[in-house]
């Protein structure tokens, strides 16, 4: 893989603040704060310029939620920055339907199922689901393109096929990126929602049958090791970019391999972004010296290279690890 000098795209999460409390979420067990200033956030976007990062990402906690998420678009495009955004589309407002326009920019919504009650049980808030499908239609309406963000749970994997036709056919979104499940921040009181090797195997077929009928991108947005999954299901997976062109920067301006983990590799107001990238941390993770034989020895690894290093709840959120699912405890 090509060592680049810092990351080519970064999720940049603007709060912790969310307005709903999803029972999955990585980030479910950080306290609500103050939000940071429109002062602080431009010279993090900044920092991010300077180091030649292509697109920034904006995310959370919920980033609707951020009061001057409008403006930190319009920076972020004037300096020369590809924007993004995830949102639960809870409360979206138009000014920042218009700016996600104005700019380019595409937007990521989640949703956790087709049917309402089911969504709302997942989000754990009443109406949930109707309010995210009327900013659903605005945002069509528009012609802003969408990814629509899918986590996998035991109550919910099975209906995926339903869940694209349903959205296929009424708001003819044509991308699905399905999440898995990880017992990290609100996951750790949840771990039931677990889905097994068998499980995920199910739901890859079903996402599959999905993919040839309505002609749609889909694709695990977490990377599953295709040892179990199959070399038949490579098209719906993709490699790991985390420490190697993907990172994530908290409001504070900590950087982080992944979103999903507690580890701090460092903060872009003590040193660049650049130096963080180089740093011996970095660069021992991407050695893989910490794989485990049968991973590093496996027919898939040019394709796999380990599966999600933060998926394993053992390491409590703050290491990397070989992906859980690889089982190297049996060597």
């Amino acid at each position: 893989m090509i060592n680049l000098k810092a990351p080519l795209y970064v999720n940049f999460e603007v709060t912790n603040n969310c307005n709903l409390k999803c029972k999955f979420c990585y980030a479910g067990e950080r306290k609500a704060e103050n939000f940071y200033s429109l002062e602080h956030h431009k010279e993090i976007l900044d920092r991010l310029r300077e180091a030649d990062v292509f697109e920034v990402n904006f995310f959370g906690g919920e980033p609707t939620l951020y009061p001057y998420l409008k403006e930190l678009f319009e920076y972020a495009y004037d300096i020369g920055l590809f924007t993004g955004i995830v949102s639960n589309c809870y409360n979206i407002s138009e000014k920042i339907i218009d700016v996600i326009k104005e700019t380019d920019s595409g937007i990521g919504i989640s949703i956790h199922s087709c049917n309402p009650e089911k969504h709302d049980s997942i989000v754990q808030v009443k109406g949930a689901w109707f309010k995210t499908i009327e900013s659903l239609k605005k945002i069509r309406e528009k012609g802003i393109p969408v990814t629509l963000n899918f986590t996998a749970i035991k109550s919910n994997y099975r209906e995926i096929y339903e869940y694209i036709k349903f959205f296929v056919e009424k708001f003819d979104v044509q991308n699905i990126a399905v999440n898995r499940f990880f017992e990290s921040g609100s996951g750790k009181k949840y771990n039931d929602l677990a889905l097994s090797k068998s499980d995920i195997k199910e739901l890859a077929e079903l996402m599959k049958k999905a993919s040839q009928d309505f002609k749609v991108n889909i694709s695990f947005a977490d990377m599953v090791p295709l040892c179990v999954l199959g070399k038949e299901y490579k098209d719906l997976v993709h490699k790991c970019n985390a420490g190697f062109s993907f990172c994530a920067i908290t409001p504070n301006g900590d950087v982080k391999i992944c979103p999903t983990t507690e580890m701090v590799v460092g903060n872009i107001f003590k040193e660049s972004l650049t130096e963080i990238w180089n740093s011996e941390t970095l660069k021992e993770f991407r050695k893989f010296d910490w794989l485990c034989d049968k991973c590093k020895k496996c027919p898939y690894f040019k394709d796999c290279e380990g599966g999600c290093y933060f998926s394993d709840p053992r390491t409590n959120d703050r290491i990397y690890n070989v992906d859980y699912l690889v089982g190297c405890e049996d060597e």
